[in-house]
């Protein structure tokens, strides 16, 4: 797995989008859309509200909105999920403790892009906005050293 190339600490706070082609961490909180074209990992104190689309993720923290993964999803202990997950079919595992609401679809990113599911709707960005004014301000700023799940000797 390659590392992170780029951090947002747990007292960053960002509003809009962002889009990385390199892995990136995040542990503070990003309200809007996330285009990753690599591994995103979502730290413990990480909060994001919005859609996030990705190559795999690895999530320790809250996320409130859609994910979009063309590979893979772990969802850690600590991890915490309300929304719509896509992943390919076996695409998502969850550790004990891990928290997800919603529902999920296995399907081909491929099949995704032919019907232009992937792009944020208003209603998505107004959601987003809305779950984040009633929000506690408060975080755990403790971190943890995040490693995806080796599944290469499963299959």
């Amino acid at each position: 797995m390659k590392e992170p190339v780029s951090y947002l600490a747990p007292d960053v706070e960002i509003e809009g989008t962002i889009v990385s082609e390199e892995p990136v961490r995040f542990d503070g909180m990003c309200r809007g859309s996330i285009a990753g074209k690599s591994l995103i990992i979502i730290g413990t104190s990480a909060k994001i509200y919005g859609l996030v689309q990705a190559q795999s993720m690895i999530i320790n923290g809250i996320i409130e909105g859609d994910l979009i993964l063309s590979q893979s999803v772990t969802i850690l202990s600590h991890g915490k999920i309300v929304g719509k997950i896509v992943t390919p079919p076996g695409g998502i595992s969850m550790a004990k403790g891990g928290n997800f609401r919603g529902n999920m679809q296995a399907r081909s990113i491929s099949d995704l892009t032919k019907q232009k599911e992937l792009r944020p709707s208003q209603t998505q960005i107004n959601a987003a906005e809305a779950s984040t004014e009633n929000q506690d301000s408060s975080s755990d700023v403790s971190k943890q050293n995040i490693q995806p799940k080796d599944t290469s000797e499963e299959k």
